[in-house]
């Protein structure tokens, strides 16, 4: 039982010492970094491999009007190319 509580205590003290812990608290309340949001993308063709990606909820709207843009620019592209006549090409 004793080994048990001085890993506990250990660990407890390694965790109150973190980087991350002693920055969330030495910054005020309107300044503190805010919170990622991790999503998983999978590989086409795949259920089980894919890459996950963490960002904030700022940086998800960026990439989300990236991907926006994208679209729209290659839709345009297509649509406008020389012999194309309407939607349908």
């Amino acid at each position: 039982m004793r080994p048990m509580v001085a890993t506990f205590a250990a660990a407890a003290f390694c965790l109150a010492a973190s980087p991350s812990a002693l920055a969330a608290d030495a910054a005020p309340d309107g300044e503190r970094a805010e919170k990622k949001i991790c999503k998983r993308d999978l590989d086409t063709g795949s259920l089980v491999r894919g890459t996950k990606r963490c960002f904030t909820a700022a940086e998800w709207n960026r990439v989300a009007e990236s991907q926006r843009t994208g679209a729209t620019r290659m839709i345009d592209e297509l649509s406008t190319r020389p012999g194309c006549a309407g939607a349908g090409c």
